[in-house]
């Protein structure tokens, strides 16, 4: 308070002073003295009052930190290349389409893969057992409310509030649907929040941007049920061998890097030469080839009627593209 006041004192004598055309040197460095005595200590207190939140933050708050940049002016996205020869798309449909084009590929077809025949279980696969009440209740529970919803826009939250009033519906519906091996299509309605990729020189192309995909929180529920079974058989029948660490429970990239320094010092001892060779395939799960996919799984001796909701998951999906804040049409 007392800043302002010595600012509001210093415009006072700096207007009679210019109203009387007189210059003096002493009045006109008390000013600057003072205005710049203001800038500091707005700029600490500002600090100071960031640092005090961010520190008492809890971790659904960090999302809230948003809104400090909320009045910045967002530009929408340039015109996108869809390839040599065709003019770049310009209105909304036809950029979300062009994204779609190039980031929602079909995988490509493999010779000698014919369809695979699901009708009959074989002998020496893994025994199925029915979903569990525990399970949905845990794959239910360890979602985050705060996570983004799907289509119809309910919430993880509102989904354990329906949990709370009719849970054996959602058992029901979980148990149908993995033992009669069928994912609803109302769950394989997704919105494709479409994100550019950071540093990225020119944002024409459409592999600049990356598809953030929102499907239906009780669908998901469902997934989680069957993947946390697929991650048990891969560890509870070693389907998987112990070099792979992605995909498999009680695995990080910790452990990834670890075996690997572990290697590389474990040949430096023995007085030889390392030398590392890395792989970064383009849209690799993109282009992954479903009847290949779903042969392995026979393969490895998963249950038919996980492998029978795989083939259904991975079938008749549709997909929103949302670009520049604008859903675009709902299509395959």
């Amino acid at each position: 308070m007392s800043a302002l006041c010595t600012i509001a004192e210093a415009k006072v004598d700096e207007h009679s002073l210019r109203t009387l055309g007189i210059h003096d040197r002493a009045a006109h460095a008390r000013i600057c003295k003072a205005k710049n005595f203001f800038k500091k200590l707005a700029k600490y207190k500002r600090t100071q009052w960031a640092n005090e939140m961010l520190e008492e933050a809890s971790g659904h708050d960090i999302f809230g930190f948003r809104d400090w940049s909320k009045g910045t002016r967002n530009y929408p996205s340039p015109a996108i290349d869809r390839g040599p020869g065709i003019p770049r798309a310009t209105t909304h449909a036809e950029k979300c389409a062009a994204l779609r084009g190039e980031l929602y590929q079909t995988p490509p077809h493999l010779p000698n893969s014919p369809p695979l025949d699901l009708n009959l279980a074989t002998d020496d696969e893994i025994p199925f057992a029915d979903v569990t009440r525990a399970e949905v209740e845990e794959a239910l529970f360890s979602a985050s409310s705060a996570s983004a919803p799907g289509e119809s826009e309910a919430t993880y939250k509102i989904v354990k509030w329906a949990w709370a009033a009719a849970s054996e519906y959602i058992v029901g519906l979980a148990w149908h649907e993995v033992k009669g091996g069928h994912h609803a299509n109302v769950f394989k309605r997704a919105i494709a929040i479409a994100l550019r990729k950071l540093g990225k020189k020119d944002y024409s192309k459409p592999r600049a941007y990356r598809l953030i995909t929102l499907l239906e929180c009780l669908g998901k529920v469902i997934e989680k049920v069957v993947a946390r079974r697929l991650a048990y058989y891969a560890g509870k029948f070693g389907l998987v061998p112990p070099e792979q660490f992605g995909g498999c429970a009680n695995t990080s990239t910790t452990d990834a890097v670890l075996t690997f320094t572990h290697d590389v010092h474990a040949a430096w001892n023995s007085g030889r030469a390392v030398s590392a060779l890395t792989f970064d395939i383009k849209g690799y799960f993109d282009f992954v080839n479903h009847n290949r996919l779903l042969r392995v799984l026979r393969d490895q001796r998963i249950p038919l009627p996980i492998v029978r909701w795989v083939r259904s998951f991975l079938t008749g999906r549709q997909a929103a593209v949302c670009l520049d804040g604008q859903v675009g049409e709902m299509a395959p």
